[in-house]
């Protein structure tokens, strides 16, 4: 994924770009020509049939900026505002790292810092709400949302160059930062991937987790970091992204009394953008009416190998 492309799929997820992108972009992740020849190779040498091609992978769209990255790069924070929201984010909710701090507070209120950053978002959350039948559940929400964004006013005026330049100092949250720059730079790297997912998975913070179920197109860009197909049992990497985010928001609902699976948080703000069906509610009544079986039993394999890591040394 290219420079353009990743500022722009990256801004949609953290709700503070247009959501109607977020659509294009998730339902299939763009992944540079390279990334898509590598997975498609390593299946087909699996399956021994290499004259064939899949048409799953031969279908998904592959990003034709590659060759032409931006240089364009966020304006690093000024001592004055990382002092300023160093003291806002206290007391700290979820970690003593401000970086992290950060990262749980908006997941955790995605939504509200969607419509503070972006009209356009607003108008499309709140027609997907109606479409839904949800319209009083969408205007009590914007009424708490009053009371995060005031608490958190720097916060909501900061929101992308927080990713980048705001320092932490934690190990995951060093991990999580050095993965966004890496695919800012689009060095994007397995191993890193990898090691960022373990170490948000053992931080055992549910609103970062259900961050990252939202971010499969960024954990995706250089190709399958874990054996998700051979554990799955299927080359359907469509179908295995969203099996991973719908992993991932299962166990964050498993933390902190399950706040990072409300109807605000940054994973129901991504399936209300997908599916007007999750407008206005939580993730375990979205996953029960509207997820079928046999894909209940592939995200129950996913949860089993995340909770295993999470507990590994």
């Amino acid at each position: 994924m290219d420079k353009r492309g990743f500022n722009k799929m990256f801004l949609i997820v953290i709700a503070v770009a247009i959501v109607v992108v977020l659509i294009i972009y998730i339902t299939v992740t763009p992944r540079n020509a390279a990334s898509l020849a590598q997975l498609n190779q390593q299946q087909t040498n699996q399956s021994g049939q290499q004259n064939k091609t899949d048409p799953i992978l031969t279908t998904e769209k592959v990003s034709q900026d590659d060759s032409k990255p931006e240089t364009q790069q966020s304006e690093p924070l000024s001592e004055d505002i990382i002092m300023q929201l160093k003291e806002e984010l206290k007391p700290h909710k979820y970690h003593s790292d401000p970086y992290i701090e950060a990262h749980s507070i908006m997941s955790e209120n995605a939504t509200c810092f969607a419509v503070s950053n972006s009209n356009e978002g607003e108008t499309h959350i709140k027609k997907n709400y109606i479409a839904n039948n949800k319209l009083a559940e969408f205007e009590a929400m914007m009424n708490n949302c009053q009371a995060v964004l005031q608490s958190y006013p720097t916060l909501a005026d900061n929101v992308e160059n927080i990713y980048w330049n705001l320092p932490p100092n934690s190990q995951v949250g060093h991990n999580l930062q050095n993965m966004f720059q890496q695919q800012l730079k689009g060095a994007s790297s397995k191993d890193t991937n990898s090691q960022t997912l373990i170490a948000v998975l053992k931080s055992k913070n549910g609103p970062l987790i259900a961050e990252q179920s939202s971010m499969g197109f960024m954990y995706f860009s250089d190709g399958e970091f874990m054996p998700f197909s051979a554990w799955l049992k299927s080359r359907n990497f469509h179908s295995i992204e969203q099996i991973f985010q719908l992993s991932l928001a299962k166990i964050a609902c498993h933390y902190q009394a399950g706040i990072a699976c409300e109807p605000q948080g940054m994973t129901m703000l991504t399936l209300c953008s997908l599916d007007n069906a999750a407008c206005g509610l939580d993730f375990k009544s979205y996953y029960q009416q509207n997820i079928l079986p046999g894909m209940q039993k592939d995200v129950d394999i996913l949860v089993e190998k995340f909770e295993a890591m999470a507990e590994s040394d």
